[in-house]
């Protein structure tokens, strides 16, 4: 017997759409893996900066805390020599506690932007347990200022982001579910034919030898049609079917609206990163110039050494808000190639 379906059936429709969507479900996982390593990759360059920042930052507090040393030496040579007091001996070794303390900390961020470091980089020839076996950037900044263009990165984006190529796919898939539905909203319809043999015997070998020679064979060929009162099963899916692919729709104007919205902003992010730069480097200069000026007061013995250990901090948190504000502008620029 041979069935040909004529409209609900036809072509094989439904395994068809089955392997598309499969096919479909391979290359949007590969969007998503795409997206995982752009993602991972971001966080190992934001964490490399943040070692950068911690280990620099350290030096300028180990560089504080020399000084603050230097002034105590100084210090207790001249209360010796009765040109200071005892209250700038103290002072000096408030400040010198005080920065000790500072190095501390820092010490503390050193070792916990390492270790956040390893885990993310995860080799086997780098030991997350040996607190000791850490790790030393190479690669510095970029400090020369770039110029960015919103709408040269905007079209980069809108072609190449995988979450809008996500979407896409599942439009896609949307659109096959919704094409099936509604091709199983038709009424069943088949061409059908059969052919028969048949024989007569004292056994089942000699009839079935028969059956070729007895010339006793018949055929038949007619339509069957097949219609559910109402439908409403295959309408209701259809229906949701078509919902779905309407919400995928607005959720890939969502993606690119998002898209939009984070090209725009970091750009932003980025113009005043750069400002914060120049700001920060002004400020840092302008204060190692009042530290000489203190400095040569001091030497002169014009000024106790308050005022002259309080510009050394002031020059040292300059130092790392520039610092700073240069590893900003890095993370920043690579949060902007993630979201180009």
């Amino acid at each position: 017997q041979i069935t040909q379906p004529l409209l609900r059936g036809i072509g094989d429709k439904e395994i068809k759409s089955s392997i598309e969507i499969a096919r479909t479900n391979i290359d949007m996982s590969k969007e998503e893996f795409q997206k995982t390593v752009m993602d991972v990759m971001l966080e190992v360059i934001s964490s490399y900066w943040q070692v950068y920042f911690y280990k620099e930052s350290f030096l300028l507090d180990m560089e504080s805390l020399n000084m603050a040393e230097e002034i105590y030496r100084k210090e207790k040579v001249r209360l010796k020599q009765g040109i200071s007091k005892q209250l700038d001996v103290d002072r000096s070794l408030a400040a010198i506690e005080t920065r000790r303390n500072s190095l501390y900390r820092t010490q503390i961020g050193v070792d916990n932007s390492v270790n956040r470091l390893k885990y993310l980089i995860n080799s086997p020839e780098i030991s997350i347990e040996d607190p000791d076996a850490g790790l030393t950037p190479t690669e510095t900044p970029v400090v020369d200022l770039q110029e960015i263009y919103a709408n040269e990165a905007l079209a980069i984006a809108l072609e190449n982001r995988p979450e809008i190529m996500i979407e896409e796919q599942k439009l896609k898939m949307a659109k096959l579910r919704m094409d099936l539905a509604d091709h199983n909203t038709l009424p069943r319809l088949d061409a059908k034919a059969d052919y028969v043999l048949s024989s007569l015997d004292t056994n089942a070998g000699d009839a079935l030898k028969e059956a070729y020679k007895a010339n006793n064979e018949g055929w038949s060929a007619w339509v069957e049609l097949e219609m559910p009162l109402g439908n409403k099963e295959a309408i209701s899916a259809y229906q949701i079917s078509r919902f779905e692919y309407k919400r995928v729709q607005g959720n890939i104007r969502k993606a690119k609206e998002q898209i939009i919205t984070e090209v725009y902003s970091t750009t932003k992010e980025l113009a005043n990163a750069a400002k914060q730069i120049q700001t920060a480097e002004t400020a840092f200069k302008a204060r190692e110039k009042v530290l000489a000026s203190e400095e040569a007061l001091y030497q002169l013995a014009k000024k106790t050494n308050e005022d002259l250990l309080r510009s050394q901090e002031y020059v040292k948190l300059s130092k790392q808000e520039y610092l700073r504000a240069i590893v900003n502008y890095n993370t920043i620029l690579a949060k902007f190639s993630r979201v180009k």
